[in-house]
């Protein structure tokens, strides 16, 4: 009898402590359990926080939009650049800088004019002679965006406008008023210069000091600024019966004031061809120059800026 009961304590012992072992185990199983999806679900949030980073850059990226700027003058005188950024300034500022185009923004009671205050050290002026009517106009910095829906320019905020929304911006200098129809040239004719320093790299500065760089190539300067004004479109007439330039853009010489001829080298100074030296441009050899400047102006007026670096 006492046998008996001492095979039923173990047995009860036996079920107990198989009972505990199984709860502990249950438990054990039951943490293991909730810690993993805790790791599982920090490692989901930390998932989600890298794919909105991501989206957050992809979006950064798509507003860093390219556009292309026309700047003209009042003479007809143009060339485009391209530039990159959120706003329309934003994308101007980088092509400025690509393009080293000098240029102050316009801030305070100047901002009334728009979004440049100068370029080319070139600002809002006051025009007293005017055939049309009997007041006095200003001229100034005018900025343009292409609209495709109604093919034409109209003027617009660079500051406030995203360069997803405008791929074309003009920045035209002149009277801005309803008695002037603002840039004449359409983006279906627009060329950037690539910055190539190939065969000779020319600098064209207009009448109003407004100037940008151009390459071409060729045996002679002659062949290289004809290379340079097919490739990038620049519309201009030799003299008759010589190799030299009559006018570009439309802009000819008048009275004392014509088409200067510079020649010079790479991070040297330029030599002053104007005159009857500059009448035949193919007695000038490229492996003798490789930089060059047509400067409208009369006797005073010379480049803007040297020959560039190597």
């Amino acid at each position: 009898m006492t046998d008996r009961k001492i095979i039923a304590g173990i047995i009860i012992l036996a079920v107990i402590l198989v009972g505990g072992m199984g709860v502990y185990l249950s438990g054990s199983a039951s943490d293991d359990k909730h810690e993993k999806e805790t790791i599982d679900a920090e490692m989901n949030d930390a998932e989600t926080i890298d794919a909105e980073m991501n989206d957050a850059e992809t979006i950064d990226a798509e507003t860093n939009d390219k556009v292309t700027f026309l700047v003209e003058d009042e003479d007809g005188f143009y060339f485009w650049v391209d530039g990159r950024g959120t706003t329309l300034l934003d994308a101007w500022e980088n092509a400025a800088d690509n393009y080293n185009i000098p240029w102050k923004q316009a801030l305070g009671d100047n901002a009334s004019w728009g979004d440049i205050d100068f370029m080319y050290d070139l600002g809002p002026i006051l025009i007293e002679e005017v055939d049309f009517q009997w007041w006095p106009y200003w001229a100034w910095w005018m900025p343009y965006t292409w609209r495709d829906a109604g093919n034409e320019w109209a003027s617009d905020s660079m500051l406030y406008t995203n360069s997803s929304e405008r791929k074309f911006c003009s920045i035209f200098f002149g009277n801005n008023s309803e008695y002037n129809n603002g840039p004449t040239v359409n983006p279906d004719r627009a060329v950037v210069w690539d910055q190539s320093s190939d065969g000779v790299r020319i600098l064209l500065q207009s009448p109003r000091g407004v100037y940008f760089w151009t390459n071409g190539e060729g045996t002679t300067v002659y062949d290289a600024w004809s290379d340079a004004a097919k490739s990038y479109d620049i519309s201009w007439t030799k003299k008759s019966d010589y190799d030299g330039v009559d006018s570009i853009f439309g802009i000819k010489g008048y009275d004392q004031s014509y088409w200067k001829l510079y020649l010079g080298n790479a991070g040297g100074n330029w030599t002053d061809f104007s005159g009857q030296a500059q009448d035949n441009l193919s007695t000038y050899n490229v492996a003798d120059y490789d930089c060059m400047a047509l400067v409208y102006g009369n006797g005073d007026d010379g480049p803007a800026v040297d020959p560039p670096a190597v």
